[in-house]
């Protein structure tokens, strides 16, 4: 299936859309990606739908660390 992307800021949050259609149903997933306020931790929730409904919420956490 084809995916189409849009990419947009919201503020301070990165707002990444994919578009697709696997069986001939949409499939859509939003990712919004924001800095932690401690500025070494990056958030990602994606907000997942097939068909209208609503197939998850996950988020991601990355945390900067130096490594030695």
């Amino acid at each position: 299936a084809r995916t189409r992307w849009s990419t947009s800021w919201h503020g301070d949050t990165l707002i990444i859309r994919a578009t697709s259609e696997p069986g001939n149903k949409e499939l859509v997933q939003v990712d919004r990606w924001t800095l932690g306020p401690d500025g070494s931790t990056l958030l990602m929730r994606r907000e997942a739908t097939y068909d209208g409904a609503s197939i998850g919420t996950p988020l991601w956490i990355f945390v900067k660390r130096l490594v030695e």
